[in-house]
């Protein structure tokens, strides 16, 4: 059984390794998670055990999240493995990729694209970082240890699977949202707006789930914060409190992402990427350059 625990319970029904509990130690792109999290995310908290909106999140993820729930659609259960993105695939950090690759016009020089998947690569890492840093921090539990050991408000269901193998980690934030949410925000100062239509595919064939047509990033992180609770692994808070600190994970990375590059490699980033512009190669993409933040 897991070991890390709360109030003397296993955080997670399963017989398995905790994992990743060694990105809480690493530094995102402005230094240690400890100190981003003191300056930028401490609205951000777990479920209170005793108050009304945990007893409400508890039923929801019993009644949606169910492996057998009657109550949760088949488009809900086609979300909840469209956005799996589990062991055998790219991950939630490669579905991105995907969305990136299909916005960003065919003539894009190389080196915008790599501009672009440079800062989204960063973004991503940073919000593991942090993601991995609360979670370690606040050890809070899955729905199925909750709704299987039950308290004064939920009868015990020792029998209650959900939908999707549970992760062998703790549970608040949802790590999908955050890396959805800092994902999004990149794309979205890249392309200067949130609201670009796109479709995209998943990488479950077994499923054989169709493509999905989205008109924002932030449409596509409230589903996947929605995707984890039909999924029986998340509680919505965490999703959308997810959703909240991958954003200011990806804002600040995208902000910061010229001075890490001077500091990393010696160079200044303004004066690379203008003389850049002057090189010769393929003439320069309107649509990128105006998706592209400009530095002076």
């Amino acid at each position: 059984m897991a070991q890390s625990i709360l109030g003397g319970l296993p955080l997670i029904e399963c017989f398995c390794v905790v994992q990743f509990a060694q990105y809480s130690n690493m530094d995102t792109l402005t230094g240690p998670a400890q100190s981003f999290f003191a300056t930028n995310l401490t609205q951000y908290k777990p479920l209170d055990l005793n108050s009304a909106k945990y007893v409400d999140e508890v039923n929801i993820v019993a009644s949606l999240g169910s492996k057998n729930s009657t109550a949760r659609t088949q488009n809900e259960t086609e979300s909840a493995w469209f956005w799996a993105d589990g062991d055998g695939t790219s991950t939630v950090n490669g579905h991105y990729y995907t969305i990136a690759k299909s916005l960003l016009p065919n003539d894009t020089s190389l080196l915008d694209t790599a501009e672009l998947f440079a800062r989204l690569g960063a973004a991503q890492f940073d919000s593991n970082v942090v993601t991995w840093y609360m979670k370690y921090d606040h050890l809070f539990w899955r729905p199925v240890t909750a709704i299987r050991r039950g308290d004064a408000k939920h009868p015990a269901d020792p029998s209650w699977t959900p939908l999707l193998g549970t992760p062998p980690h703790p549970e608040y934030p949802s790590g999908h949202t955050t890396t959805a949410g800092a994902s999004g925000q990149v794309l979205a100062r890249w392309f200067r707006t949130d609201n670009m239509t796109f479709t995209v595919g998943t990488e479950i064939p077994a499923k054989k789930l169709a493509p999905r047509t989205y008109n924002s990033f932030s449409d596509v992180t409230r589903e996947i914060a929605w995707s984890r609770v039909y999924g029986g692994i998340h509680y919505l808070h965490s999703g959308f409190d997810g959703q909240g600190l991958g954003e200011k994970v990806g804002e600040t990375v995208y902000d910061n992402f010229p001075a890490a590059v001077d500091s990393i490699f010696g160079s200044n980033f303004a004066a690379a990427r203008a003389a850049s512009a002057n090189s010769p190669g393929p003439a320069p993409n309107t649509k990128a350059a105006a998706g592209r933040r400009h530095f002076i």
